[in-house]
């Protein structure tokens, strides 16, 4: 069964909003993903400056029992500074021994360098941005950040749009719906109107609307034909009524001759 033309043409409206909603939504998320992603990285090289600016190659790092003695501060959650051979001359707390990067990485390191990796914080894997950047004496400087934060905005972006996006495409369809129903209803009124005319109205003829558009046209084109189907009928009743006269007089001079 086909569906009307008003529902064809809500279907394809909501298909056309569909095409552009997906591809904009998508366009939406990872744009707001890059963004923030650039503003941790940001962040990172400002640490990173910090730390560059700091860093004295006399200095001697930082213990648990003198957390100033060094460049890494202590409130700053991922932060290393690695030696040539990739040891770890200082270190946030929480770390453990491991470095964040070899010494094969160090050896090449040229300018800053962004790694992602997961690490644990908090007794959990948590995702952290780093970046790298090469220091005086062949060391390495390493500061990271969580993308806990940034996972967490992403989520609730993706629900907003999984939300939005439906209700923005039943509103979309639902004005399709009408706005169809209201370019169709002239239509149908002529479809009655047209439905109604009889033999015994021959010279009854269709409202033209005054839109001057498609609509209007199709009632004059519909006028038009109405009247050159009154004009044949016109022609078949003279003719019928000129070859009925014409028989008329043979015919009685047959029956007054047959009587006779």
């Amino acid at each position: 069964m086909r569906l009307p033309i008003r529902a064809r043409l809500a279907v394809v409206t909501a298909l056309m909003m569909a095409a552009v909603l997906l591809p904009l939504g998508g366009f939406v998320y990872l744009r707001f993903g890059a963004d923030l992603l650039e503003a941790v990285e940001a962040g990172l090289r400002s640490r990173a400056d910090a730390l560059t600016i700091d860093l004295d190659p006399l200095s001697a790092p930082s213990t648990p029992d003198d957390p100033a003695g060094g460049a890494v501060r202590i409130d700053d959650p991922f932060a290393q500074i690695l030696g040539r051979d990739g040891s770890i001359i200082e270190s946030s707390a929480d770390l453990g021994t491991t470095p964040f990067i070899t010494a094969e990485t160090i050896a090449g390191l040229q300018g800053e360098l962004f790694l992602q990796a997961l690490m644990p914080r908090d007794g959990e894997l948590v995702t952290v941005r780093l970046l790298a950047v090469p220091a005086d004496g062949g060391r390495a400087i390493v500061v990271g950040a969580s993308l806990a934060d940034q996972h967490e905005d992403l989520a609730r972006l993706a629900a907003l749009l999984g939300l939005a996006g439906p209700l923005v495409l039943a509103l979309v369809t639902g004005v399709g719906w009408l706005v169809a129903g209201a370019a169709l209803r002239p239509i149908e009124s002529m479809r009655r109107e047209t439905a109604a005319i009889s033999a015994s109205e021959p010279h009854r003829r269709l409202a033209v609307p005054r839109s001057g558009d498609e609509v209007a046209r199709l009632a004059e084109t519909l006028n038009a034909m109405l009247e050159r189907l009154h004009q044949a009928l016109e022609n078949e009743r003279r003719f019928v009524s000129d070859a009925s006269h014409e028989l008329r007089t043979p015919l009685a001079n047959m029956s007054a001759e047959l009587e006779l």
